[in-house]
């Protein structure tokens, strides 16, 4: 037995479908993909429920894909540096001659200007 999924109703495709649409991120996904999610939303409205872990992965996805805004691709970029930069912190002890930067970690404005400095938007 596997791990429970969420069933991936006609009505659960089309929302995150329009979300995509809505935000832009439709657009970029690749012809393949589309294709691939057009194809499940017909197959599931047709009554029909899908089961293969792989596909159901494949669709898992490509909903990230489209749910995704620059809020979100920033804020990872931040985690990423975060996870860096805090093991060479400890080995020097930052932390101790710099408290506050432990609270500044768990910031999420903090962590925003971390991310657009760290990635490559330039605004």
């Amino acid at each position: 037995m596997g791990i429970p999924t969420p069933r991936l109703s006609y009505a659960v495709l089309r929302m995150y479908q329009l979300k995509g649409l809505r935000n832009g991120n439709w657009y970029r996904l690749c012809i393949l993909e589309k294709a691939f999610y057009k194809a499940c939303m017909i197959y599931v409205k047709m009554g029909r429920s899908i089961k293969s872990q792989r596909v159901i992965n494949l669709l898992n996805e490509i909903i990230m894909k489209l749910k995704s805004t620059m809020k979100i691709k920033i804020l990872q970029w931040a985690m990423r540096e975060v996870r860096r930069i805090i093991p060479i912190y400890l080995k020097v002890n930052v932390f101790r001659w710099a408290p506050m930067l432990i609270n500044w970690l768990r910031e999420e404005s903090f962590l925003m200007w971390l991310g657009i400095v760290r990635s490559d938007i330039h605004v």
